[in-house]
């Protein structure tokens, strides 16, 4: 199997063949191992993927360090409310 068809059912685009070693098919091997193993490592687990759908659908300028007071709004005390 050539080193065109190898990215191709790896998923990878033809156009970083440039760039990875394809001195020997063991080099090419092994440059094609290390970008899967990088890809691997940066991908978000499903774990993590939800914390991101969380964080992002997460009110926005929300103060959590104190909770809500009850009573008189203290925006509405300043300006005579």
């Amino acid at each position: 199997m050539n080193s065109r068809q190898k990215l191709i059912d790896r998923g990878y685009p033809e156009d970083i063949l440039d760039a990875l070693n394809c001195s020997s098919e063991e080099a090419f091997n092994k440059a094609l191992d290390i970008i899967d193993g990088l890809i691997k490592e940066r991908t978000p687990s499903e774990t993590e993927k939800a914390e991101m759908k969380a964080a992002a659908s997460a009110p926005k300028f929300t103060d959590r360090s104190e909770p809500r007071r009850t009573g008189t709004d203290l925006i509405r005390q300043a300006m005579n409310l």
